[in-house]
């Protein structure tokens, strides 16, 4: 199965996933309107590999697979729900058509709380370039 990486932004008003290709650069790009599109997407099966994305992103792809959110409006409730309410309980029975790669994971973190570096403090510490 083909493997991307990609990150989710979300905003009141709009929604934007993009994902990348490793294999052959080609780029995804998947917003409010395309939401039936990208649920066609994860199941196909790809592998998505993100940063911290078992503790944010995947919980917002599956409630758009479940059909729970349909709207910008209603992922950035949901997304708020994640990250200041910290209300959202996630359904550990529900079953991933996709397979994921959380790369934070791989730095030993459980979640960026409990790390205590986000993505920009790995960039830092790595001396990227273009932070």
């Amino acid at each position: 199965m083909p493997q991307y990486v990609f990150d989710i932004e979300t905003f009141p008003n709009y929604f934007l996933l993009v994902a990348r290709n490793i294999e052959n650069d080609k780029v995804l790009v998947f917003r409010e309107d395309d939401l039936d599109l990208l649920r066609t997407f994860l199941k196909t099966g790809p592998t998505m590999i993100g940063f911290n994305n078992d503790w944010f992103d995947n919980l917002i792809l599956d409630e758009i697979l479940k059909g729970s959110v349909n709207s910008a409006v209603d992922i950035k409730n949901l997304s708020k729900a994640i990250i200041e309410d910290k209300t959202y309980s996630r359904d550990w029975r529900f079953k991933k058509p996709y397979k994921s790669i959380d790369l934070m994971m791989l730095h030993g973190g459980d979640s960026a709380d409990e790390m205590g570096q986000r993505l920009k403090a790995h960039e830092v510490r790595l001396r990227m370039d273009n932070v």
